[in-house]
């Protein structure tokens, strides 16, 4: 089967740093000349930082971070609350199974979400599958697998170098799923969600929600009569 990518890997590494300026308001970008790639690198950019802080803090895993950074941000019309039900299931490598990493399944959700077919037939979804094909591409060039099991190997489960690696692919998949998605659909850049970009975690703030969750979930038992 002829592949969907020609000259995909010789362009990409020039397309990757997440060190773009930050997203520009709809008034600066009023003043500049460079077209809508430059707000498009800009805006991935910050998706992939945010989607990176959500796995590092511990308040999101890697296909989690991933998809709901993408749906809230780009606003895919999914809720909050289902966005994370639809992606909990493939965390380290389909639910613990080290096959392939949640990162990329999470990236290929999104694309699905924005650039998937909405009718049946097995000639109308080459625009998804394409997007899907370059980010699998991506993601085995710039780490050289796609197995959860092969790509953290080399780092404890759990230390702190497991996290940062995996935080920094969350980030990087994040970044090139929404650019896949951006380059086609660009208007979805006149309706972002920047005051979820301009949110940060951490770890203390993710243990305290955990706390307070904990002792919500006990008062509702404690508060529930029995059922006669």
């Amino acid at each position: 089967m002829t592949s969907r990518i020609t000259s995909y890997g010789a362009q990409t590494e020039d397309r990757l740093s997440l060190n773009a300026h930050p997203f520009l308001s709809k008034d600066e970008r009023a003043g500049r000349s460079d077209g809508p790639m430059q707000e498009i690198e800009e805006l991935a950019a910050r998706i992939g930082d945010r989607a990176a802080n959500l796995f590092a803090s511990r308040q999101l895993m890697c296909s989690e971070a991933v998809f709901s950074v993408l749906n809230r941000v780009l606003k895919g019309g999914l809720s909050p609350a289902m966005a994370l039900r639809l992606s909990s299931g493939f965390p380290e490598g389909l639910g613990g199974s080290g096959c392939t990493c949640g990162s990329l399944t999470g990236g290929v959700m999104g694309l699905g979400l924005f650039l998937g077919r909405e009718q049946t037939g097995f000639h109308n979804q080459d625009r998804v599958l394409t997007a899907a094909n370059q980010l699998h591409a991506f993601f085995k060039m710039h780490f050289g697998a796609t197995c959860c099991r092969v790509l953290i190997k080399n780092h404890k489960h759990g230390s702190a170098s497991h996290y940062a690696f995996c935080a920094d692919k969350a980030g990087q998949t994040a970044q090139m799923a929404a650019r896949l998605i951006l380059n086609q659909r660009p208007r979805l850049l006149e309706k972002v969600d920047l005051a979820c970009l301009d949110q940060r975690e951490t770890r203390l703030k993710t243990r305290l929600k955990q706390v307070i969750n904990t002792i919500s979930s006990l008062h509702g038992r404690v508060g529930t009569k029995p059922s006669p």
